[in-house]
């Protein structure tokens, strides 16, 4: 994931440096009259790398562009990455963050560097906070409900810092009669 300008500045960089390989290693290869599936197997894993960069520039970019709309619902083992995704599609920097958290820039640039992980809660309610985000999950049953069983509604809780906020939940059952 390109967290900064100058990660972008690299990473275009790098792109160009595939591409003129791919190019190079083509030329190289039809200089020696290797067939076309040849050539292609031999670029194949240049393209994979390229295509890889290709994708983190454009993410960056979509990030950069949109905002915090275009960051995707990331699985919980990779929130880190979400954080960090949060604060470039702020369009701040590091060192913005500090300050709005009152920590050290180092201190965020180590945490970016690992992804955030064994952060708590807390920490993680206070960088939202800080960014002005406001945190959203909904829980869905993957098992669907015996036939005859009882409905249980619930509200859609909201997390807001370390809150929760929503009406009382409510327990609904439908008895059929016979």
């Amino acid at each position: 994931m390109i967290r900064n300008e100058r990660e972008e500045r690299e990473t275009r960089e790098r792109l160009d440096d595939f591409r003129s390989q791919i190019e190079e290693t083509r030329r190289v290869l039809t200089e020696q009259t290797a067939d076309a599936e040849s050539i292609e197997l031999a670029v194949q894993p240049l393209q994979v790398l390229a295509a890889e960069l290709e994708y983190d520039l454009d993410f960056y970019g979509r990030l950069r562009q949109e905002g915090v709309s275009a960051v995707p619902n990331y699985p919980p083992d990779e929130s880190g990455k979400e954080l960090i995704a949060l604060r470039v599609a702020r369009g701040w920097t590091q060192r913005k963050l500090a300050e709005e958290l009152g920590v050290s820039e180092a201190q965020v640039s180590r945490d970016e560097r690992n992804d955030y992980q064994g952060i708590s809660q807390e920490r993680r309610a206070r960088l939202l906070e800080a960014l002005g985000v406001e945190e959203r999950r909904e829980f869905r049953s993957k098992r669907p409900l015996p036939e005859g069983g009882v409905v249980i509604e619930l509200p859609v809780w909201r997390a807001e810092a370390a809150s929760f906020s929503g009406p009382v939940p409510t327990l609904t059952i439908d008895k059929k009669t016979g």
